[in-house]
C-alpha cells in the first residue's frame, strides 16, 4: 500500500492498528490541504440541522469535526470512526 512505510503497525489484541509516524502527521494541517478541501464551505452544503447526530466515517485526523460540530450545536453530536 502506497505510504505505509510511513506508519507503524502492530497487533493489539486481534485488531491490528496503524500509526502515524511523528511529525507525519502535520502534512493533515497543510494550509493549501484545508485551501483545497475548504471544511467549512463543504459542511454547510450538507443538510444537518441544529441536534443532529453526524457520523464521520473515515474521519481520519478530524478535519471536519469543528465545522460539524458549530452545524450540530450543543444539543447535537458528531461521532467520528477511522480505522
Amino acid at each position: 500500500m502506497p505510504g505505509m512505510q510511513e506508519h507503524h503497525t502492530e497487533n493489539v489484541g486481534e485488531r491490528e492498528t496503524h500509526r502515524v509516524t511523528p511529525g507525519h502527521h502535520e502534512r493533515f494541517r497543510d494550509p493549501d490541504r484545508l485551501e483545497r478541501l475548504r471544511p467549512d464551505e463543504l459542511v454547510d452544503q450538507v443538510p444537518i440541522e441544529e441536534g443532529d447526530t453526524v457520523l464521520d466515517v473515515g474521519c481520519g485526523d478530524g478535519l471536519f469535526f469543528a465545522p460539524l460540530s458549530r452545524k450540530v450545536g450543543s444539543d447535537g453530536q458528531v461521532i467520528g470512526v477511522d480505522i
